[in-house]
């Protein structure tokens, strides 16, 4: 079970996420890797780690 302070740490900092995401000053080539998108889509088949088409459709999850 999620403590009420907890809970209330959460509620402060949700709104701030995005601006303390972008603190960490991870670049977009990173933030672009298959593990930032839809890495289960990405591991359907053994592609050896390389990324062999473009996938333009994929949005990060944040």
């Amino acid at each position: 079970a999620v403590s009420p302070l907890v809970r209330q740490g959460i509620s402060v900092l949700a709104p701030q996420a995005l601006h303390i995401v972008d603190g960490f000053g991870i670049p977009d080539a990173l933030l672009n890797a298959p593990i930032a998108l839809d890495w289960e889509r990405f591991n359907e088949y053994d592609n050896k780690g390389e990324i062999v088409r473009q996938e333009s459709t994929m949005v990060a999850k944040l």
